[in-house]
């Protein structure tokens, strides 16, 4: 498996400790950092590369599955990152990759509100708030068609941005567990976050 994006490690770590063989990546040397003192924390050994989404190292169909969760609204050349994803996943295997919603609660709290939703991004420079790309979930439902088949579309949270942004992250699981099962339940374009299952 391959976790594009890593970050912490959370995703890599949990997908290690279930038994499976995990390479890690992530563009950022500050979350390379944090993710090796994290898998350090866990007594875990897990390298993790430096590699740009758009230019993997990898090699063709390398890997017979794969996770990009919130990377690619945070990428110059999402078509690049796009054609790269498609090439080193194997035929047949599956893609679950994860993305902002435009009209999502983290998209106005971070980068958008009412007024400025169809001007350019507000925060420029900081990698947490200077997205590139913000679509509603059928945009990039399209985009993900031309070079996947999509297997499932799931809506992640609605208010957990909120929730995290009032609280804190140490806040109750039960608020965010809940957020989560709402989420099932409303449109997919209220979505903070939608992933989706794709294969190749």
């Amino acid at each position: 498996m391959l976790d594009v994006g890593a970050g912490t490690g959370w995703l890599a770590l949990h997908l290690l400790e279930w038994g499976h063989e995990v390479t890690a990546s992530d563009y950022d040397a500050t979350a390379r950092a944090n993710f090796e003192a994290n898998a350090a924390t866990v007594g875990r050994e897990i390298a993790i590369g430096a590699e740009d989404v758009s230019k993997l190292a990898y090699e063709d169909e390398q890997f017979a599955s794969l996770f990009c969760i919130s990377v690619l609204s945070y990428v110059e050349n999402l078509q690049g990152a796009l054609d790269e994803l498609a090439r080193v996943l194997s035929t047949g295997g599956i893609a679950v990759i994860g993305c902002l919603n435009a009209y999502g609660s983290y998209a106005f709290l971070h980068d958008r509100d009412p007024r400025t939703l169809f001007r350019r991004n507000r925060y420029r420079g900081d990698i947490r708030q200077d997205v590139e790309h913000f679509h509603g979930p059928r945009w990039w439902e399209r985009e993900f068609a031309r070079r996947f088949t999509v297997i499932e579309v799931i809506p992640l949270e609605i208010f957990s941005p909120l929730i995290a942004k009032l609280a804190g992250y140490g806040v109750n699981p039960r608020w965010t567990h809940a957020d989560v099962r709402l989420a099932a339940h409303l449109p997919k374009e209220l979505a903070s976050e939608v992933i989706y299952i794709l294969r190749k």
